[in-house]
């Protein structure tokens, strides 16, 4: 191993002569001393030293010499090496000079000509071990950095190891249930509810350990969207829904249910809600009450908006007014959490919210916990632009209260209507790819449940053999992370002879990055459900996906009826205004599409038929479902058009008439 480098740079050559001198007297068994009679020289000396390897921990220059000045050829030397520690020697450098030194080159000491050798081999003393100290500390770092990436990939495989078999806990208990409850003692009931509930509390924590890691490297992502805290708090409730009986704590969930939304991560108002709740029924005693809380409350614009939010900034406002009042103000929701539990000392109000915090040590014996619950919640409630407060008299009990902006619109109620009627679920044909025999086995009980026709493959290429040898299923549900052949790789080849509409293909993962959501959506994958995985979400989306593909097929065969050249077809709506025609039907009787849509289909009428006609037309129609027959008609023009009519009527689940569709041709192909 090469020696290190001090080099030493001077235009006189005796200067240079006695810095080597009493540098190799004091350094020159662990250092080898370099000279260079010019700012060009020492550069090109540099650069020959690089390539051969060699360390340089110290440059000592002086500061006047032609050409390059010794402040000039320190900056360049930092440019090119940042750890070397830069010396001026000189004894006519002004003080300008000097401070571009440091601001430039990070100049670690000035020494005047002429030197004291002590004072020289000191200051060298210290810069080398500035250096191995700087060296040190950037290995360490180096390696901290290396351990750090371990613990997340760690962190993040754990987790996904983790999330298997909680979804398999999960689930399996659901499914048990809803198959023996009519058996089953309010005991054994009461037993079930503690098992989900704990998978749901282990997958909490897991989750905790990943947002934690994910937060102190500031990586993680938002899906920001319109939230319902009502609902939202509700849910919550619900997974504490035994504790709360166990306890006899009343829960009171006073938010009322026409509040406006909040912009947030939905995910995260859980995580949020989940760990304030939660801490509120823990440290709650027997008999109490927790309550949720909310209003709109509102800051003006004209304050300094940069400044924290807190208490003495909001005001509470009419919600049902907004639009009329406050127009000059920035609107949250405030949600307080409330209980009448053991309090908190003043003392502790800031430091609950910082990592491993408890409210104090025989705390945390007693009632357990990470004690990263509340750091989260205060990160990921800032994260979304808001802030939480807390009041608190010990023995009597806390308020949290945390602020989130609304959402830009406010989202009316809609009424939903019923879909058209779909095959039974019978009728369609899944394919579930997975190579856990446990998850496998759990999607086959919940599908089966819903009298889905189920195959399975465990493996990618099984499921490909399967595929290619004639299997026609109607959706694929497929795991991500599988030996050989992974889920994003099966999708890919699915997707060379299938197009998402044709064969919808949902991946299942314990993966919960944003990344790789839109890494699965990207390739073609027409949905991500992550692990652990409820039941009555995957049957809902599996049943949306299949009525997607089913409506899409339906409206594909209408388009190609429209589509038909030798027959005029025409649809209305149950007002019977034209809604939908078809190139044919404009060529029959010589008007534009747009001349059409919205009219009346009398529009064709010759006038050659009284009332009583049309009356006996239309109680077929609604007797039979049909009427059909010669009819007489008018084109746009006033020329008579004869040929033949069908009318059908269409009837909805309600069996009610929502459109009727008429064919027409010419005499000639009746």
């Amino acid at each position: 191993m090469s020696k290190q480098v001090i080099l030493c740079v001077d235009d006189e050559p005796t200067i240079l002569e006695s810095l080597e001198i009493e540098l190799h007297k004091a350094f020159g068994n662990d250092y080898r001393i370099e000279l260079a009679e010019s700012g060009e020289d020492a550069l090109t000396l540099i650069e020959e030293l690089l390539e051969n390897s060699n360390e340089l921990p110290v440059v000592i220059a002086d500061y006047m010499m032609p050409n390059i000045k010794g402040d000039e050829l320190l900056k360049r030397i930092h440019a090119r090496l940042p750890k070397t520690i830069n010396i001026m020697l000189t004894g006519q450098a002004n003080l300008e000079a000097v401070g571009h030194a440091i601001n430039d080159a990070k100049l670690y000491a000035y020494i005047s000509k002429p030197w004291q050798a002590d004072e020289l081999k000191r200051t060298i003393q210290d810069a080398l071990y500035t250096y191995k100290q700087e060296k040190v500390l950037t290995e360490q770092n180096a390696k901290l950095q290396q351990l750090d990436k371990f613990k997340n990939e760690l962190i993040a495989n754990v987790s996904h190891e983790l999330r298997t078999p909680l979804n398999a806990i999960l689930g399996l208990s659901e499914y048990l249930y809803d198959m023996l409850k009519s058996e089953l003692s309010d005991k054994h009931k009461e037993l079930f509810s503690i098992i989900v509930q704990s998978g749901h509390k282990l997958n909490n924590i897991v989750n905790d350990l990943l947002d934690f890691s994910r937060l102190q490297h500031k990586n993680i992502e938002l899906n920001l969207k319109a939230v319902n805290m009502q609902e939202m708090s509700r849910i919550i409730f619900s997974l504490h829904e035994t504790l709360l009986d166990e306890k006899a704590l009343e829960f009171i969930n006073a938010i009322p249910d026409n509040l406006p939304l909040v912009r947030a991560d939905e995910n995260r108002v859980q995580q949020i809600l989940y760990h304030l709740i939660g801490n509120a029924i823990k440290f709650t005693q027997q008999g109490g009450h927790v309550k949720v809380s909310a209003e709109v409350v509102c800051r003006n614009i004209e304050r300094e908006i940069k400044a924290p939010l807190d208490p003495t900034t909001l005001e509470k406002v009419d919600y049902q007014k907004l639009d009329t009042d406050h127009k000059d103000n920035d609107f949250y929701l405030a949600v307080t959490i409330s209980d009448t539990g053991i309090g908190i000392p003043a003392e502790k109000f800031e430091r609950i919210f910082e990592s491993f915090e408890q409210v104090d040590g025989s705390l945390t014996r007693s009632y357990g916990g990470t004690g990263l619950g509340l750091n989260l919640t205060k990160q990921l409630i800032e994260l979304q632009e808001g802030s939480i407060f807390v009041e608190s008299t010990l023995g009597s009990g806390s308020r949290f209260t945390f602020i989130l902006p609304l959402a830009d619109e406010i989202v009316d109620n809609q009424v939903v209507q019923k879909s058209k009627a779909v095959p039974k679920m019978a009728s369609f044909k899944i394919l579930i790819v997975d190579d856990d025999p446990l998850t496998l086995e759990l999607f086959m009980m919940y599908l089966s449940l819903a009298e889905y026709t189920i195959s399975t493959a465990a493996s990618a290429p099984e499921a490909l053999a399967k595929l290619e040898a004639g299997l026609k299923p109607d959706l694929i549900l497929l795991d991500v992370v599988m030996p050989v052949m992974n889920g994003y790789e099966l999708t890919l080849k699915i997707r060379e002879t299938c197009s998402a509409n044709e064969l919808p293909v949902l991946l299942i993962s314990a993966k919960n990055e944003t990344s790789d959501i839109v890494s699965g959506l990207e390739i073609g994958a027409n949905d991500y459900i992550c692990k652990p995985i409820n039941r009555n979400e995957l049957l809902a989306r599996i049943k949306t996906h299949l009525m997607l593909k089913y409506l899409k097929s339906e409206n594909q065969l209408v388009d190609m009826i429209f589509q038909c050249n030798h027959v005029g077809i025409v649809m209305t709506d149950a007002h019977v205004n034209i809604i939908k025609v078809n190139q044919a039907y404009l060529d029959l009787f010589g008007y534009r599409e747009e001349e059409v849509l919205g009219k009346n289909p009398s529009l064709v009428t010759s006038g050659q038929y009284d009332s009583s006609f049309f009356q006996a037309m239309w109680d077929a129609v609604m007797t039979n479902g049909y009427w059909h027959g010669k009819i007489i008609n008018k084109r746009k023009d006033g020329s008579i058009w004869r040929g033949w009519l069908t009318i059908c009527a269409i009837k909805d689940n309600a069996n009610k008439v929502s459109h009727y569709v008429g064919f027409l041709g010419l005499e000639s192909k009746l």
